[in-house]
C-alpha cells in the first residue's frame, strides 16, 4: 500500500482523537441524511406529483425507489466489505444525485420513476455508514453515533419537511429534487475530504445475479398487483426472475442471503422487527401526506386538507424533531441499558400512532402534532435501537452484510406494503373541494391500512419480549470484534460450477 493512503488510514486499533472522531461522525450523518431527504422531502410533494401526472399509482415515487434499494444493498454491503466502505458509499451517492436530477427534469410518470429508481442505489448510506463508525472512532462513541446517524442532527429530520413543503406550494414539485441533488453532491465533496477509508476487509464472493433477479421478482409481483390491465405478463416475468434467483442462490458459494449467517449471528429477530416495522414507516411515508392534505366525504374524521408547507409545519417537521431528539437519547440509552428495551419504545409509538389514525382521531391540528410526536418517537428510537442490535450481534468483517440485510428487509418490506396495501386506496378520490381545490377522499381505506400497521407494531413488540439479542448495554461492537468469533470465513472469490 502507498505509504500515503497507509498514513490516512484509521483502524479500530488506531482510534483517532474524540475531535476528529466527531467530525467523522458529523460528516457521516450529514451524508447519511440524503437518505431521510429522499423521503421526507418529496413526501410533501407525493399528491402534487399525482396531480400533474394524473396517475392512481403516485406510490411507486417510493415504491420503485424501495425495490431498487432493497435489492442492491445486499450486493452494495458486501461491496463495501470487499473494496471499501468510503468508496461504496461516495459512489451509491452519485447515484442519487444523478437521479433526482432527473426527477427534476421529468417530461413524463416513467422517468420520474426512472430517476427514484437511480435515487434507491443512493440508500447505500444506510448500510454503510455505520459500518465506517464502528471501523474509525472509538468504542465508548459508537453506540452515540449510531444514534445519531439512526435520525440525523435534524438538518434532514427538521428543515427537510419544510424546505419540500414550501417548495412544492411556492416553485413546484420539481424544485425539492433540485435541492437534493445539490445537498447528495455537497456532502459527497464533505466526506471525501473528512473521513478516511476503513482498512476492515472480507474478500468475499459477490452474487450479482441474485441481486438484480431479487428486484425484478419484486417489482414485477407487485406491479402485476397494482396494474390490471398487465397482470399475466407482469406476473410470468416476476415467477421466471424468482426461478433464477432461488437457482443462484442455491448454486452459489456466497449466497445474498446466507442462511448460516442469519441462523448463526443472531440477526434473525432483527430481521423480523425490521420486516415488521419496516413495512410501516416506509409505506407511511406513502400513506399520510394523502390523508393530511385531503378532506373526508363526511367532513368527519381524519383528513385535514392542509396545504403541503402547512403539513409540513404542524406533523413533518414535528416528526423530525421528536425523531431527531429520540435518535441521540436512545443511543444513551442503549449504552446504558439495553437496545432491546429501547427498541421496545418504538413498537409501542407506532402502535398507539396508528391506533390514532385508525379510530379517525386525526381531526384537528393539535392531534396532527401528536401524531408527528408518536411517529418520531417510534422512528428515532427504532433506527437508533435496532442499528445498535445489529453492531452487537455482529462480527466486525460482516457488518457491512449484518447492516445490509436488515435495511434489505426494511426497504422490501416497505415495498410490498406500499404496493399491496395502495390497492386499498387506488380508487379513494371521489371529488375536490369546490372552494378550496382540497381532494375529497373516501377515508375507509385509509383507516383499514392503519388498523393493518396496529397489528404489525404489536407483533413487533411481541418478538422484542422473546428477543435474546441486546439484552446487555450496548458495548460499541467490542464483544464481537475478534476474527475468530465470526460466523462466517472469508468466501471465495469465485462462485461454485
Amino acid at each position: 500500500m502507498d505509504d500515503s493512503i497507509e498514513s490516512a488510514t484509521i483502524g479500530r486499533n488506531q482510534a483517532p482523537s474524540t475531535a476528529r472522531s466527531i467530525a467523522i461522525i458529523v460528516s457521516l450523518v450529514l451524508i447519511s441524511e440524503v437518505v431521510s431527504f429522499e423521503f421526507n422531502m418529496i413526501s410533501p410533494a407525493l399528491p402534487a406529483i399525482g396531480k400533474h401526472y394524473q396517475g392512481s399509482q403516485i406510490g411507486w415515487v417510493f415504491t420503485a425507489m424501495l425495490i431498487v434499494g432493497g435489492a442492491s444493498l445486499p450486493i452494495i454491503g458486501k461491496m463495501g466489505d470487499r473494496f471499501g466502505k468510503r468508496l461504496i458509499l461516495l459512489s451509491g451517492t452519485g447515484s442519487l444525485a444523478f437521479g433526482a436530477i432527473l426527477c427534476a427534469l421529468s417530461w413524463s410518470f416513467p422517468v420520474m420513476i426512472v430517476g427514484r429508481a437511480f435515487q434507491g442505489v443512493g440508500m447505500v448510506a444506510l448500510v454503510l455508514t455505520y459500518g465506517l463508525v464502528r471501523d474509525l472512532v472509538p468504542p465508548r462513541l459508537v453506540p452515540i453515533g449510531i444514534g445519531a446517524l439512526g435520525t440525523g442532527v435534524g438538518v434532514s429530520a427538521i428543515i427537510g419537511p419544510f424546505i419540500g413543503g414550501w417548495l412544492t406550494e411556492t416553485v413546484g414539485f420539481r424544485a425539492p429534487f433540485v435541492v437534493l441533488a445539490v445537498y447528495a453532491m455537497a456532502t459527497i465533496l464533505l466526506v471525501f475530504a473528512v473521513v478516511p477509508e476503513t482498512p476492515v476487509r472480507n474478500p468475499q464472493y459477490i452474487n450479482y445475479l441474485s441481486g438484480l433477479s431479487l428486484g425484478v421478482t419484486l417489482g414485477f409481483l407487485i406491479a402485476a398487483v397494482t396494474f390490471a390491465g398487465y397482470r399475466v405478463p407482469l406476473f410470468i416475468v416476476g415467477v421466471l426472475a424468482l426461478a433464477v434467483f432461488v437457482i443462484s442462490e442455491f448454486r452459489s458459494r456466497s449466497p445474498l442471503v446466507p442462511l448460516r449467517f442469519v441462523r448463526d449471528s443472531g440477526i434473525l429477530p432483527i430481521l423480523i422487527v425490521a420486516i415488521l416495522i419496516g413495512a410501516i414507516f416506509n409505506s407511511n411515508v406513502t400513506f399520510i401526506p394523502q390523508i393530511l392534505q385531503s378532506k373526508a366525504t363526511d367532513g368527519q374524521g381524519n383528513g385535514l386538507g392542509l396545504s403541503p408547507a402547512t403539513y409540513s409545519l404542524y406533523y413533518a417537521v414535528v416528526m423530525g424533531i421528536f425523531g431527531a431528539l429520540t435518535g441521540v437519547l436512545i443511543g444513551f440509552l442503549c449504552r446504558k441499558f439495553s437496545p432491546r428495551l429501547s427498541f421496545m419504545v418504538s413498537a409501542i409509538a407506532w402502535c398507539v400512532g396508528a391506533a390514532l389514525v385508525a379510530t379517525g382521531s386525526i381531526n384537528s391540528i393539535p392531534m396532527a402534532i401528536v401524531l408527528g410526536a408518536l411517529f418520531g418517537i417510534g422512528t428515532g428510537s427504532y433506527h437508533s435501537s435496532v442499528s445498535n442490535l445489529v453492531v452487537e450481534s455482529v462480527h466486525d468483517t460482516d457488518q457491512g452484510l449484518g447492516a445490509s440485510l436488515k435495511t434489505t428487509a426494511e426497504q422490501f418490506a416497505g415495498a410490498v406494503a406500499t404496493g399491496f396495501l395502495g390497492v386499498l386506496v387506488v380508487n379513494s378520490t371521489v371529488g375536490t373541494d369546490s372552494a378550496t381545490g382540497t381532494r375529497v377522499v373516501d377515508m375507509s381505506g385509509f383507516d383499514t391500512i392503519y388498523v393493518i400497521y396496529v397489528v404489525l407494531a404489536a407483533l413487533a413488540l411481541l418478538v422484542a419480549v422473546f428477543m435474546k439479542n441486546g439484552r446487555q448495554p450496548a458495548s460499541g461492537g467490542t464483544r464481537t470484534q475478534s476474527v475468530e468469533s465470526s460466523p462466517l470465513k472469508p468466501s471465495p472469490l469465485e462462485p461454485s460450477k
